[in-house]
């Protein structure tokens, strides 16, 4: 927050210092003097109350204002008691932060005396202010819409795509272009483009030169072009020169990994503080989405693996089910596929086919392998598996619809299955697809008790089953699917 501020302020031309806690603080009003301060109340070291309370008596002319994200009215009394000018809390709005520069900073600054307004000068002051009002709508506006639309992101692709069509439309540019920079060779390419006559861009065939790339590395701020600044652009055999564009540097913990680059075909036309401003925040959502994509993947296939081990766990109990999760989750994938489920789904599928078994980790290999029926008591037992599976996946509390998935696999059509004797269209659809994939590979496949029978024989006693096992559309098409190509 701290450095949201100070890019904010310091882009209107305001001399800003940082400080991490109040102590370092208290330093800095020791030996500097200031027009506005701005402090968070919870802090390590000492808290906002109590700096304020040392800034009124090292400083007290200095206007003091409090933010905190724990609104508290005793605490808002207590601020107002010991000389606060203001009480903000969390979210604020950099129109908030306006108003408190405006007014303790740009028009109540000693030596500024008391405006006034009525006269034709204080209606020029007016005017000005108006414009400045509306030109901050305008860039809060943008500094919204950059939030709101990266937030609502899913995927990296996505984001790749639509970044570089943001950053077009809140700078007003012409073409922009997402860089990403080999670590081997540290050649910048194009990961995405947009505005300019390309349909596709391919990475590997694109790449960008130009003396400025050697200093973005140290920018801290983006950079514009100057004098004879050039880009130069390649796609493939073909090259295109940047001469007026505004470049921002991504980074990672302070690691370079790319650059977002704007710019205009016309050459004469330059881009604002404004427009440098846009593209910071910018960049930094794309480095703060980028490393969650990353932190999420990084958990979710910590999850998978710990998951897969524990399937495996299972499957090494009887020899008969090995590799069965993996061979029911390919033919599942490939009926949903056929059937129109969209990517997202498929990826639950995969999921929950890998897992569809794991609650089998409390049956005992001697109920698994056993050649004689079961007893009453044992088959109740395995029947608790999609339940068990269930529980534990649900526990990681990330995967709702797997967790679904994995519970209904073994309703049947006509509710006579468990563990809720779901009927019809109330069993979850990708719940019915893994059903008949199961319960396929279990037919072809040897058991304890029983030998496989062929694949023509599998696919006769599914069509045997629809509408009273499995939903017929998913029959229907497995059977269409399988039936001229079994790989």
């Amino acid at each position: 927050m701290r450095e949201v501020l100070n890019t904010y302020l310091t882009a209107q031309g305001f001399e800003v210092c940082e400080a991490a806690d109040g102590l370092e603080a208290v330093k800095a009003l020791e030996n500097l003097n200031f027009d506005l301060i701005i402090s968070d109340i919870k802090m390590p070291g000492i808290d906002g109350l109590a700096l304020l309370k040392r800034a009124k008596e090292i400083t007290p002319a200095s206007p003091f204002v409090l933010i905190t994200g724990f609104p508290n009215l005793d605490d808002a009394v207590e601020a107002m008691r010991f000389g606060a000018v203001d009480y903000l809390t969390k979210p604020f709005r950099f129109s908030q932060i306006d108003v408190l520069v405006e007014k303790f900073v740009r028009l109540d600054r000693p030596g500024n005396g008391t405006r006034d307004l009525s006269t034709t000068k204080g209606k020029k002051v007016i005017g000005k202010l108006n414009e400045k009002l509306k030109r901050k709508i305008r860039e809060l506006s943008k500094l919204y819409y950059i939030s709101e639309s990266i937030s609502a992101m899913m995927d990296e692709e996505t984001l790749f795509e639509q970044v570089v069509k943001i950053a077009l439309q809140v700078t007003q540019a012409t073409s922009a272009y997402l860089l990403f920079q080999d670590g081997d060779s540290g050649t910048f390419y194009i990961k995405a483009a947009y505005g300019v006559d390309l349909e596709t861009i391919i990475p590997e065939e694109t790449r960008v030169e130009g003396k400025v790339l050697k200093h973005i590395s140290h920018a801290s701020a983006p950079i514009m072009s100057e004098g004879q600044q050039v880009l130069q652009v390649f796609f493939g055999a073909s090259q295109r020169e940047l001469r007026s564009f505004l470049l921002a540097p991504l980074s990672v913990k302070n690691k370079l990994f790319g650059a977002i680059v704007v710019c205009h075909d016309n050459h004469d036309m330059k881009f604002s503080k404004d427009d440098r401003l846009i593209l910071t925040v910018l960049g930094r959502k794309i480095t703060l989405a980028l490393e969650n994509f990353i932190l999420y993947q990084t958990l979710y296939m910590h999850f998978v693996n710990t998951l897969k081990a524990l399937v495996a766990s299972v499957e090494a109990k009887d020899h008969y089910t090995e590799r069965h999760s993996q061979r029911v989750t390919q033919m599942a994938k490939k009926v949903a596929a056929f059937m129109g489920c969209s990517a997202v789904q498929i990826e639950s599928l995969e999921f929950a086919g890998l897992l569809h078994d794991i609650g089998k980790i409390g049956v005992s290999e001697l109920i698994l392998q056993k050649i004689e029926p079961l007893t009453q008591e044992e088959w109740l037992h395995i029947r608790k598996h999609p339940e068990v599976g269930e529980t534990i996946v649900k526990s990681l509390q990330i995967f709702p619809l797997e967790c679904e998935i994995i519970r209904h696999h073994h309703e049947r059509w006509d509710g006579t299955g468990y563990p809720d004797g779901l009927s019809g269209d109330r069993i979850p659809f990708l719940a019915r697809i893994l059903a008949v994939a199961d319960a396929f590979d279990a037919i072809i496949s040897n058991r304890p008790y029983r030998s496989g029978k062929s694949f023509e024989e599998g696919l006769a006693e599914l069509k045997h089953c629809r509408k009273t096992q499995f939903d017929p559309e998913v029959v229907d098409a497995f059977i269409n699917l399988f039936h001229s190509d079994p790989t």
